[in-house]
């Protein structure tokens, strides 16, 4: 890791030639710092983060389905599951994150109570170690770390039996559905991928029998009018049967609930599709 001894333009350039470096992260100045690398007669296309795509050890292009995506957070300082940007990614772990990074120690539990989950499993990924921050600002430790030093990250991964992370989403994106774990961002991902649907928004309403039912509020596009009978029939090629919504409601871009900032309110979405069907 490479540190320019100012934020000046020259002094970073100065630092890259002298050390050759590979992978420049920059934000605000990316321009004006790309722009003068090639006025330096710098090889910008061989520098990732500078225009340059990732490559393998032998020169060759990575695919981006085999490049690792790097998964941290400022918690842990940078990414705390990755691979070398050097490094094409095996065939089978396609959209992998990578491995642990630096001795950072990971470990999947389930949510409710705790418990570590078997190798491949879907749970909320906890981390340790010495790039660990030590707290929030005037938050209680307590409510921040586990007993044993393990930070809560609410991130929802699987990490294999090889030690590789998948991201599946947070912890508030999961509906927990006669003892299965669903996202419901696969299923709107599913469910968008309809040419009858124009935005879907899925949640879990409680039940009891099934702890929580998932359900779906579905704008259709333009003319169409699909009902539910037909979504479910074209979900069953897309996504397993217990991720299918058991019921769909249809509604307009006005009805749906959302924030000053855009964001949808979960809450009120699964109250909105209750009243659908309470009607």
């Amino acid at each position: 890791l490479v540190y320019p001894p100012t934020p000046e333009i020259d002094d970073a350039l100065d630092m890259i030639q002298r050390h050759d470096v590979t992978y420049v992260v920059v934000w605000q100045m990316l321009a004006k710092l790309r722009a003068a690398a090639v006025e330096r007669g710098i090889d910008v296309d061989r520098i990732r983060g500078l225009g340059g795509p990732p490559r393998d050890e032998h020169g060759e292009l990575i695919p981006t389905g085999l490049r690792a995506n790097l998964f941290g957070m400022s918690e842990s300082f940078s990414a705390h599951s990755a691979e070398p940007i050097n490094r094409r990614m095996p065939d089978d772990k396609a959209g992998a994150s990578g491995r642990a990074v630096n001795g950072i120690e990971r470990r999947v539990v389930d949510s409710a109570t705790g418990l570590e989950v078997a190798p491949g499993e879907v749970g909320e990924l906890q981390l340790r170690g010495g790039a660990l921050m030590t707290g929030f600002y005037k938050v209680d430790r307590r409510e921040v770390f586990t007993p044993d030093g393990f930070y809560r990250t609410h991130d929802l991964v699987r990490i294999d039996a090889d030690g590789y992370c998948f991201v599946i989403g947070r912890t508030g994106d999961m509906i927990k559905t006669n003892s299965a774990n669903v996202s419901r961002l696969e299923v709107e991902a599913a469910m968008n991928a309809l040419p009858e649907v124009e935005l879907s928004l899925v949640a879990g309403i409680p039940d009891a029998e099934l702890g929580e039912m998932v359900v779906a509020a579905v704008v259709p596009t333009g003319t169409a009018h699909p009902t539910e009978d037909d979504l479910k029939a074209a979900l069953r090629e897309r996504i397993s049967s217990f991720k299918i919504p058991r019921r769909i409601v249809f509604i307009t871009h006005d009805d749906v609930p959302r924030t000053t900032t855009g964001k949808v309110r979960l809450f009120d979405l699964a109250r909105l599709v209750e009243s659908h069907l309470d009607g």
